[in-house]
């Protein structure tokens, strides 16, 4: 049985290009890899400074983009 880890993943400049308090445009496939990683039930935590509305975007983005986030 494989170990399942815990990733901490920062969203600006890391899942996206840094434009904050826009959304950047999508860094080269992040979104592939955390797809992976859930896929095999690895646990992640978005790790972001983004608060209110700005964080409720960055959410948006990854539900939009099929990842969506246990709070």
């Amino acid at each position: 049985m494989a170990k399942k880890l815990v990733f901490c993943i920062d969203f600006d400049n890391t899942i996206v290009v840094d434009d904050f308090p826009n959304i950047g445009v999508d860094n080269l496939y992040a979104l592939d890899v955390i797809r992976e990683l859930i896929s095999n039930n690895h646990k992640i935590i978005l790790y972001t400074i983004r608060s209110n509305e700005n964080l409720l975007a960055a959410e948006n983005y990854l539900k939009d983009n099929g990842i969506v986030w246990c709070k």
